[in-house]
């Protein structure tokens, strides 16, 4: 009996400290600004997102806040640029795609987000405000291009 009180407590504080740090997010300062992801520099404004890639392909989605920390970003237009190797090139076009992401955890210069892909399976990564230092993501390594 004692055993279940225990867990009990435990599991009722796990819960609230787990709320408590949800409710704490500071979501605010990623609605607008430049960001990097997996090799994107990301520009945000208030409807509008900008995904231009390293490899030269932009894409542009307009984003829709849910919430202080959960917003939707829906596909608008974008093309990808690849050369093949005997110097000739492809075009790819991407079809329209709605795709919910949660921010579930903030620091300084970076959140941890969480979204759901099409296959029904939960990935989480970070994205990192522009400009500062090295740009990380879970399990990569961007450095700062000028």
């Amino acid at each position: 009996m004692v055993k279940f009180v225990l867990a009990y407590i435990f599991i009722t504080i796990m819960i609230v400290s787990c709320k408590a740090k949800e409710n704490n997010l500071e979501c605010d300062k990623f609605r607008k600004g430049r960001f990097r992801y997996h090799g994107y520099t990301i520009e945000r404004d208030e409807s509008i997102q900008t995904e231009k890639g390293d490899n030269g392909e932009i894409i542009t989605k307009r984003i829709k806040w849910i919430n202080d920390c959960e917003y939707e970003l829906t596909f608008l237009s974008g093309r990808q640029n690849d050369t093949l190797p005997n110097g000739g090139e492809v075009v790819y076009e991407r079809k329209e795609k709605i795709q919910n992401i949660k921010i579930v955890e903030t620091a300084m210069d970076f959140y941890v987000f969480e979204t759901v892909t099409s296959k029904g399976e939960v990935v989480r990564d970070k994205v990192w405000l522009s400009g500062i230092g090295g740009f990380k993501s879970i399990g990569e390594t961007f450095p700062v291009k000028k």
